[in-house]
């Protein structure tokens, strides 16, 4: 009476374990490949709660002729989708009645557990191996589900690092909650092998990020003024955490907008060059020339760090120098003043009365190249 009062308590709390486990991680039960294995899954459950409910000695034989059909049904879990099953929350729902998990069963406490739940338990651990052998075995199909929902994330989410996606919270949550009821083997050779695989991943998310940053760019108008509104085409912040992969793509980037800046700088400073390139010293070349470079400085006020501005800049520069030697070459060879021998001086009024020395040919340029003749 005694022996089956007991039997009658473990199977019980089994079906509560069962039950329970359902409840909690409904997320880590029964999910099959298609309808026919799930079939066949509910057919094998209802076998169970059938001999669970026959209380004769042949329903003890034909449960555990049910092991087969158990491990069969095992190798139809799909494991592409979160979360990886617990083995206990499977074997519970496959079992149903005979699930049993308790205190292990010893030399010494063997002769008082009757057969029916020594075979339960005998079923339930095996079951449970079963489960976690299956796992394993079938590691690489769990982490091509992972790389999966990796790629989807990642369609907006930052781009970090390949451990950081299989380790992180994302991984965690999705796919071994409560991680202390999986098998460490199996979680470590699952980040391992997601690790692994996971770099090809992370590259074609940051690849469809800068072609369509290129892409952007390229749509930009070759002006100056859009090119200033457009801060000269920055690289926009891709949100990519591997500092490996953010330095290819900013490579990437720059080479490709590297052109249309230059398309933009070389037709400015072509311009520029004409104005300035007039061997003629004329007033209203001068100032036409100046003007053109004075408007290009003023846009340069948030944007002077920019490649192309430098550019422009470093030309005007480069061009009124230029224009300074040959317009004061102009004048001094028209005045018929030698420029060799060091500074001509010659005594003039200043503007408080007195007199002092200035340099005849400084004062000569200067007139040149304000434009007076």
């Amino acid at each position: 009476m005694i022996r089956h009062f007991l039997s009658r308590l473990l199977m019980a709390s089994g079906v509560c374990m069962a039950a329970t486990a359902a409840f909690a991680f409904p997320d880590a039960g029964l999910r099959f490949r298609d309808d026919g294995a799930a079939a066949q899954s509910k057919a094998l459950q209802q076998s169970f709660v059938r001999l669970g409910a026959d209380r004769s000695a042949d329903a003890v034989t034909q449960a555990l002729g049910l092991s087969d059909q158990v491990n069969r049904v095992i190798g139809l879990l799909d494991l592409t989708q979160p979360a990886i099953p617990k083995s206990g929350a499977v074997c519970s729902q496959i079992l149903g009645p005979w699930y049993s998990m308790g205190p292990v069963l010893t030399d010494t406490n063997a002769a008082s557990v009757d057969k029916r739940t020594r075979t339960a338990r005998g079923m339930t651990l095996a079951c449970l191996d079963a489960v976690d052998a299956h796992l394993l075995k079938n590691k690489d199909v769990i982490v091509t589900g992972m790389l999966a929902a990796i790629a989807g994330w990642t369609r907006v989410d930052p781009i970090g690092t390949p451990r950081g996606w299989c380790t992180g919270y994302a991984a965690q949550d999705h796919w071994w909650p409560l991680r202390s009821m999986y098998p460490d083997p199996l979680i470590n050779a699952v980040i391992a092998g997601c690790t692994a695989r996971a770099e090809a991943v992370l590259a074609k998310a940051a690849q469809t990020r800068i072609d369509a940053a290129i892409a952007a760019a390229e749509r930009t108008d070759r002006t100056l003024e859009a090119m200033v509104a457009a801060k000269w085409l920055p690289m926009p912040d891709l949100r990519i955490g591997d500092p490996a992969m953010a330095r290819a793509m900013k490579e990437r980037y720059e080479a490709a907008v590297l052109p249309i800046r230059r398309q933009v700088t070389d037709e400015i400073v072509e311009k520029l060059e004409e104005a300035y390139g007039n061997k003629i010293v004329a007033d209203k070349l001068v100032r036409t020339a100046r003007q053109a470079c004075n408007a290009t400085w003023s846009q340069t006020l948030f944007s002077s760090q920019d490649d192309g501005m430098r550019a422009i800049d470093a030309s005007c520069k480069k061009m009124e120098a230029d224009f300074v030697k040959r317009a004061c070459k102009a004048a001094l060879d028209k005045a018929g003043i030698e420029t060799l021998g060091g500074p001509k001086l010659m005594t003039v009024a200043r503007a408080n009365g007195s007199l002092g020395p200035v340099d005849y040919n400084t004062m000569v340029c200067s007139a040149a190249i304000d434009g007076l003749r």
